[in-house]
């Protein structure tokens, strides 16, 4: 069985049709994984339901957000549907990493040498700090510069660009 971190950004691919979407759907039905995410995707994951939601309500012109009562929109379309789908079967298949002390030193020294987003920092360094190189462990984003920053670490990266 092999082990899989993801990334948040990784995660809302699962819960919100996305380009290549299907190749992390894939991944996270297949049974040989064990899915991991650190403990702080549980909050990415939310800001980012709430991201696409105020990005859905942005798309529409002026005469269909006058239709749609934004307050209806807010509850029934993030609520009901993608942090439901969060909640009942996406973050129940995940162990989530707590956030340390030695990952917060880790993810200052990420900081210091690379140019990565603090929580991405410390995603990247919850994966060096809980996974050995004996272990099999791949990690999983569709952050860019985050997979940038894993390659030059030399970690293990699933991609759909690699994979497809």
């Amino acid at each position: 069985m092999s082990n899989l971190l993801w990334d948040s950004s990784a995660i809302v691919k699962l819960l919100h049709r996305e380009e290549y979407s299907s190749f992390y759907i894939k991944l996270f039905e297949n049974r040989n994984f064990v899915h991991f995410a650190s403990e702080i995707s549980k909050v990415e994951i939310h800001h980012a339901i709430r991201r696409k939601y105020f990005d859905y309500l942005g798309s529409l012109n002026k005469y269909e957000r006058a239709r749609i009562e934004a307050s209806i929109l807010k509850q029934i379309l993030p609520d009901s549907i993608i942090l439901n789908s969060w909640r009942s079967r996406v973050s129940r298949a995940f162990s989530f990493i707590v956030v340390d002390s030695l990952v917060i030193k880790e993810a200052e020294l990420l900081v210091l040498g690379f140019d990565i987003r603090s929580l991405d920092a410390i995603i990247l360094a919850t994966l060096k700090c809980h996974f050995t190189q004996e272990k099999d462990i791949a990690f999983i984003s569709a952050d860019k510069r985050q997979l940038s920053v894993a390659e030059a670490l030399r970690m293990k990266i699933l991609r759909p660009e690699r994979s497809e």
